[in-house]
Parts: structure tokens; sequence; C-alpha cells
């Protein structure tokens, strides 16, 4: 079984989107492709860590290789939890703490009618389990789609956390390094909400983002969240267009918050007429909209611009400017690729690259 990775070193010498490697790699017999999600660069050890899965099993897999794409390990994570499969949902992510533990997040499913369920391991360096942590409740199902360190070493996780009567709230956990609840707080009002996102931020707090339906004017709007250091709400933004939106963020050294995503815009008087196009917005440290810009592979004045799907994952900076990163395709020829757009730090695009294998 073989697995396509694009990955870009985004050093402080990018400027024209140079493309370091793309690689191929045969993970074995039995292993899930479609589950590597989350795929992070330790940059102590000049390494990349890759997270999937064993085919309908219950056993996360670490894929770990080099900073030119070579394989140096894979490590099968010991899994002693009562479910029978990781992995379903499409949130699944790694991260390094601060001691150099490795950090999984993602979904297992207990049984054929079940949901999914939100589950975290911790690992040594060299791939062996320290503790598990499951969150398996009866009436409800929850994800966890980001999480990011502290600088105490402590652990937050940002999703969602589905009733099934009363509804979805955005879902913010914080752990110690033991895997202890230190609190949980949600998020949102009566409708459907999600974090897809969390950041620290400057002042001790967090920032999250993901999607609403409680609030906004379209189907689904991208949403803000700004907590203090327990998780308390401090505000909460929402922007988008009439259509099904989403964002994801990154803290910025200047106390800012670069927020990316994607909305959904309608050709008028066309029902089945609508895509998705990159956004970008900053934010300062009240929630207050500096910039927002749109982006997009296609002419809007073209009718085709509206059977394209473009979207950002992600963003970062750099010592000229912002990166954002993310995939594309033309839905009359179903050909995606990957997408990154370079631009100054007033949002305004310096240039475009699309990657295909």
């Amino acid at each position: 079984m073989k697995v396509f990775f694009l990955i870009f070193l985004f050093l402080n010498s990018v400027a024209f989107g140079q493309h370091y490697f793309n690689k191929s790699f045969d993970l074995g017999e039995g292993i899930r492709p479609e589950a590597y999600r989350g795929v992070i660069y330790n940059t102590s050890d000049n390494e990349f860590w890759a997270l999937g899965a064993l085919f309908y099993a219950k056993n996360p897999v670490l894929y770990k290789f080099n900073s030119e794409g070579n394989p140096l390990d894979t490590i099968i994570v010991d899994n002693a939890s009562n479910g029978y499969l990781f992995g379903q949902g499409y949130e699944n992510a790694i991260n390094i703490d601060l001691d150099g533990n490795l950090i999984i997040q993602g979904q297992m499913q207990f049984n054929d009618l079940d949901q999914a369920f939100a589950i975290i391991f911790k690992l040594t360096p060299d791939g062996d389990t320290i503790w598990t942590k499951e969150y398996q409740l009866a009436g409800r199902y929850q994800y966890f789609s980001s999480l990011a360190i502290t600088n105490e070493n402590e652990y937050v996780f940002a999703g969602f956390s589905h009733n099934l009567i009363t509804g979805q709230d955005a879902w913010l956990v914080k752990l110690d390094s033991d895997g202890n609840t230190i609190w949980e707080q949600h998020y949102g009002g009566y409708g459907f909400d999600a974090a897809y996102s969390v950041d620290t931020t400057d002042d001790g707090g967090f920032i999250l983002s993901g999607f609403t339906t409680s609030y906004g004017a379209g189907e689904r709007d991208a949403y803000v969240i700004k907590t203090d250091s327990e998780g308390n709400l401090l505000w909460e933004k929402w922007f988008g267009s009439e259509g099904n939106d989403g964002a994801r963020l990154k803290s910025l050294p200047n106390g800012n918050t670069l927020v990316v995503g994607s909305f959904r815009f309608y050709l008028p008087g066309v029902s089945m007429g609508s895509a998705s196009k990159g956004i970008a917005i900053e934010l300062d440290n009240n929630g207050n909209q500096i910039w927002f810009n749109s982006f997009s592979e296609y002419d809007s004045t073209a009718f085709y611009f509206y059977s394209s799907e473009e979207w950002f994952i992600n963003g970062t900076y750099v010592d000229d400017g912002y990166i954002f990163y993310g995939s594309g395709y033309d839905t009359s020829i179903s050909n995606p690729s990957g997408w990154l757009v370079k631009t100054d730090f007033q949002g305004n695009k310096l240039w475009s690259r699309r990657f295909r294998n």
C-alpha cells in the first residue's frame, strides 16, 4: 500500500514556493493511508512524523522520516483500550511536547453501531505508550480536532461535544502532563458549533476557530473564540458568506491572530452553482478585523469559477509575509492539487503555486 506525502519546509528564505520534495512510501500491507492526517516537523531532530492507522484495527501507526523524505521508522502504537477501530473521522493529529514526548489525538470506534469517540495517547520519543485517555459517554460523541502545548507543558485539546438531545458545542479541554483533566469548557449557542483548531496566546489564554450554525447569516459561518487561561469566554466572532464556511487559525508574534479557511459562494440564479474559495483574515487581540482577503486560481467572472473547490487548511508567517496552504480542484474533472499562496503582511497576494503528484 502506497501513500503520497507532499511536504514543504517553510523556511525564512521561502520566496517563490520552492518545491523541496514529494514522496510516495510503501507503508506495508494493511496500513490505511486515508487515515494519514497530521504531519509534524520536529525541528530539534530535523525529522517528520506522520500519523495513520492499521486497516480495520485499533492501533495508530507512526511513520518517521528525515528532512529529505527518506523513511526512518514505522511504529505500531500499543493500544490497550477496548475499542476496535482507530482513525474513524478526519481529525487525527500528532504533536510533540516540551519533553519530546509524542501526543496523539484521534477517534476510536468501540463497536459497529457506535459513533467514534475522542481518544488521546502519550508516547515516549521511541513510541512506547505512557498513557491513554478515552472519552466515551452514553448519548454523546466527542471529537478532538487540534491540540496546543502550553509553556507549562500542559495539553489543550479543541473539538466538539455532540449531545444527541441538546445539540453540539465547541469544546476545549486542558490536561496536565499525566493526562488528568484540569478543566473543560463548552462554547456556542443552540445550533451546531465546533472547533477545528486551537493556539495559545501571549496573555496565557487560548484562541479557537471552527464553525457555527448558532450565529451568523450563512448556513454555517467561520467561528473564532478567545478565552482566558481557564477557558472562560472573553469574546467570540463569526464571519462568513451565505454558504457553509469554516476556519482554522494561528497566533502571530505581534499578538494578532491569522484565520484561514474557506467561504462558499453561490452563482446568482443557479441553485446548484456554488464554490468554496480560500480566505484569510487577520484579527487583533480584541477580535477586530485588520484585513480580509479571498483567494482563487480561477477568474471570478467566468462560469467555471463555480465548478471549483479551493480551501486553506492552515497558514504560517515568514520574514516578509504569510504562507497559506491547502488544496483545490475543478469539480468538473476532479483533479485535486496541493495549493500554496504567499501574501505580504496586508494579505495582498504575491504568488501562488499548485502541486500535483
